[in-house]
């Protein structure tokens, strides 16, 4: 069920009631108890029990929203998230980690975790920190001008929806 759902399986109403009153009625009272917690769940990637890293990985380079919610206020895959590594389960490689480090700024460790047009974008502006760290008036701060740039630049200037800060 929660496989089904993941990849978007109807949860509407049936001619013998409600799906959650269905499944109740068969005796299968833990898929109702489920379909009941997860009924605010819009996107695939609020599914985060049912993810394997791969998928989640491939969601979120896909551009999936972390804050997406179906009212005001409702579950977002962040805030999903969040509330898994509240209860010490957001093991590393598992869904909701890869969550957590895609709300994360943009960093050399979550590059991978964000969209093709932010990674392009972060790439050429590392390019262009590289270039200005070799101009002449920065010899023997090379270095130093380019951790600048990486640190703080570069996630202010990345964000995951192509614009900076974060947008």
């Amino acid at each position: 069920t929660k496989l089904l759902s993941s990849y978007g399986a109807s949860r509407t109403a049936t001619h013998h009631g409600t799906l959650e009153q269905l499944v109740t009625t068969r005796g299968h009272t833990e898929v109702a108890a489920w379909l009941a917690a997860s009924s605010q769940w819009t996107m695939p990637l609020h599914h985060l029990d049912a993810l394997t890293a791969d998928r989640t990985r491939a969601l979120l380079r896909a551009g999936a929203d972390l804050h997406a919610a179906a009212a005001r206020g409702g579950p977002t895959p962040l805030s999903l998230a969040q509330a898994i590594q509240a209860a010490g389960a957001a093991a590393d490689g598992m869904a909701a980690q890869l969550v957590l480090r895609a709300a994360e700024p943009w960093s050399p460790t979550n590059h991978e975790l964000f969209q093709a047009a932010s990674r392009a974008r972060a790439v050429r502006l590392m390019l262009l920190g590289h270039r200005m760290s070799r101009q002449e008036r920065f010899v023997r701060q090379e270095v130093a001008l380019f951790d600048v740039w990486m640190e703080h630049v570069m996630p202010t200037a990345v964000g995951r929806q192509f614009g900076a800060g974060g947008a």
